[in-house]
């Protein structure tokens, strides 16, 4: 990602990707899950290559790492795809809430007050719930 901890732009690599989906198949059908992502600011980026696992029976249990204004690019304030992180797991009948002792239920509009800059979390770890 350009910006990223002040990378140079002439630095490039390539990186091989699979959806999780892909690589994930149908091993989880049926069970229990906990899946646990910390991807330096790919979170959208990975569930979008997952509605198979999102619709999964049960339903998995996420725990993922979401900064909201740390460690975003440079020129950022507010990572770009936070809100839609989360958009995405309610449209699949998610519930989300902090993962520290508070256990704080994150709802659209704290989501919403958050890309506003009107609310701080105290956490960028996050459990995600299906219904």
């Amino acid at each position: 990602m350009k910006g990223w901890a002040a990378i140079p732009k002439s630095y490039v690599t390539q990186v091989p990707i699979l959806s999780l989906d892909r690589v994930l198949g149908d091993t989880l059908r049926g069970k229990k899950a906990l899946i646990l992502a910390d991807i330096e600011g790919a979170e959208f980026m990975m569930l979008q290559g997952s509605n198979q696992t999102l619709m999964n029976e049960p339903r998995p249990i996420w725990m993922i790492e979401i900064s909201s204004s740390e460690h975003q690019p440079a020129g950022t304030a507010i990572n770009p795809y936070f809100a839609k992180t989360f958009e995405l797991f309610f449209a699949h009948g998610y519930r989300a809430f902090t993962a520290d002792e508070a256990a704080q239920e994150i709802t659209q509009v704290s989501v919403q007050q958050v890309v506003a800059g009107k609310q701080k979390l105290d956490t960028h770890n996050f459990l995600f719930y299906g219904a």
